[in-house]
């Protein structure tokens, strides 16, 4: 059965969200898992890049662009389409991509705004209906 983790921030900015990300990757390296992070714009995509590369003063978390020749436990793309070779797809677009039946796990990062919070909304919802496991977290400050 499929699995969808809802992890609902408390602010409302990017960054926030980006960071999230990171120690969410970081934890799920540790689990030998690997990730796919799908972003809503490229702008998005080299930023996340450079975090990853900088996410910690001794280490960086091991990522490529998806497509490229180098492999990497952490893949990055845009590509709503692409074929995935993952065990958990993080979404950080707005809506799902169409690819999330190639991963049996989907972690959305929730922040307060507007249009993100409307559209996990719809897509737990969906997940539910569907006979997903579906869990929501409400993270503090």
């Amino acid at each position: 059965m499929p699995r969808a983790d809802y992890y609902v921030l408390p602010q409302s900015d990017y960054d926030s969200r980006e960071l999230f990300v990171c120690r969410l990757c970081d934890k799920l390296l540790r689990q030998n898992l690997k990730i796919h992070v799908h972003l809503r714009s490229e702008a998005d995509l080299r930023q996340l890049d450079q975090r990853l590369w900088s996410f910690r003063p001794e280490a960086f978390l091991p990522h490529t662009i998806l497509g490229s020749e180098i492999k990497a436990p952490i893949t990055l793309s845009t590509d709503e389409a692409a074929q995935l070779d993952a065990d958990v797809l993080v979404n950080l677009g707005v809506d799902a991509p169409q690819n999330i039946t190639q991963v049996e796990r989907i972690a959305e990062i929730v922040v307060q705004d507007p249009e993100i919070l409307s559209a996990a909304r719809e897509s737990f919802k969906q997940r539910r209906d569907a006979g997903w496991e579906v869990h929501n977290h409400k993270l503090s400050s």
